[in-house]
């Protein structure tokens, strides 16, 4: 690693792709790279091997990999072709109609009332949504500080696992600032105008972390 890249990959996060298509690594690497030091592979095996030498900060993996570049990009065509079906379908049933998306509205309500930072973890658990919902949507959903949770594609396990280490997450954030407010509190009036200002710099510590 050159001087440059080390101090590359100490300003942005550095971020390992994985996808068998080069559009979809090169479309990646144009939406990311002014924020993070992006790595691309083509491959399982390439990333296995990169690990040897290095390792990364955030690691995306597609899911499916076949034998030739042909073949990945002819069932991707499909994949277009059917995801087109599905948002004709959604636009019968009027899935992303403002007054259908009364549980994103819910969301975004909560997140408000919280100053968009709510003590708990919120989730849009939902089995249509991935598939019928337009990006708009699913941004406000995000925006909102909301996870998606698939409806009946996981194991109950997986999701109660999930739900526990996202609820833990929040009350150990929740704590911590509380105990920091309160010791500087003790100092004064002057004590708790610091402790104010801090709180606001560890929800912006605590959510960059995140």
């Amino acid at each position: 690693m050159t001087s440059n890249q080390a101090l590359v990959s100490q300003s942005r996060p550095k971020v390992w792709f994985v996808d068998d298509l080069p559009e979809n690594l090169e479309r990646f690497r144009k939406g990311h790279e002014k924020h993070f030091a992006v790595r691309l592979f083509g491959s399982p095996a390439e990333v296995l091997d990169a690990l040897k030498t290095d390792c990364p900060d955030a690691l995306l993996c597609d899911i499916f990999f076949y034998g030739t570049l042909a073949e990945v990009q002819d069932i991707e065509q499909k994949i277009t072709a059917k995801a087109k079906e599905l948002r004709d379908f959604a636009a019968t049933i009027h899935a992303n109609d403002a007054g259908c998306q009364l549980g994103i509205n819910l969301i975004e309500e909560v997140a408000e009332k919280f100053g968009r930072k709510p003590p708990f973890p919120i989730y849009a658990y939902t089995s249509k949504g991935p598939y019928m919902l337009e990006s708009e949507a699913l941004d406000r959903i995000w925006q909102a500080g909301a996870k998606l949770m698939l409806k009946g594609r996981r194991g109950v396990e997986s999701e109660r696992l999930e739900i526990i280490a996202d609820v833990r997450k929040a009350q150990d954030e929740m704590h911590w600032k509380k105990k920091v407010r309160k010791c500087l509190a003790a100092a004064g009036v002057g004590g708790i105008v610091l402790g104010w200002l801090i709180g606001r710099l560890l929800d912006q510590l605590w959510s960059a972390a995140s």
